[in-house]
This record gives structure tokens, C-alpha cells and sequence, in this order.
């Protein structure tokens, strides 16, 4: 039987519980905190997994950023060089314009 479910049997309680009350009453009371014990334990285990997980996608997070910010320099250091490479093309057509017709 798991966490949260309950038992659909019918169960004959001893007969010792029918003359003596705080008997009934220890013994609930016994099997509540057992009940209790395993609930906390339960999702102590869950909070546990989740801190474990959200650290582990903290570190990806983190990963992921430095990766974005090292595209976003090469990507500006690209445009940088296209630019270059086009004003470079531009000039030299330009040159061979002005040149073509000197001729």
C-alpha cells in the first residue's frame, strides 16, 4: 500500500481493543506516525530530486548563456568582416569602373 491509499478490506479488530480504549488509541496513534514518517520521508526524497534537477538546469542555463554570448561575438565579428569584404568589393569595381573608362 502506497502513501495517499486506503484499504477497502474489512478488519476485525483483536478483542483486547474493545475493553481497553486507550489501547485503540496508542496503537492509531502509532500507525498515524508511521503513516507520517513515510509521507515526510517521501517528500523529503521529492525536494531533494527537484533541488538536484533545478541545479543541474541552473548549470545548463549557465552553459547555454556563455554559448549564446560567444555566438553573439562571432556573429558580430562575421558582420565585421562581411562589411569588409563587401566595401573591399565595392572599391575594387569601382576601380576597375573609373579605369574601364579612362580607356
Amino acid at each position: 500500500m502506497h502513501v495517499g491509499q486506503t484499504s477497502r478490506q474489512r478488519v476485525d479488530l483483536p478483542s483486547s481493543y474493545s475493553s481497553d480504549t486507550s489501547k485503540v488509541i496508542d496503537d492509531t496513534s502509532a500507525s498515524l506516525d508511521g503513516h507520517s514518517k513515510a509521507f515526510v520521508d517521501k517528500v523529503d526524497g521529492i525536494i531533494k530530486e527537484v533541488d538536484e534537477h533545478s541545479a543541474i538546469w541552473k548549470g545548463k542555463l549557465t552553459e547555454m548563456k556563455k554559448q549564446a554570448e560567444h555566438i553573439m561575438a562571432q556573429r558580430r565579428n562575421l558582420a565585421s568582416q562581411l562589411l569588409d569584404f563587401k566595401n573591399n568589393i565595392l572599391v575594387h569595381l569601382n576601380v576597375r569602373i573609373l579605369v574601364h573608362s579612362m580607356c
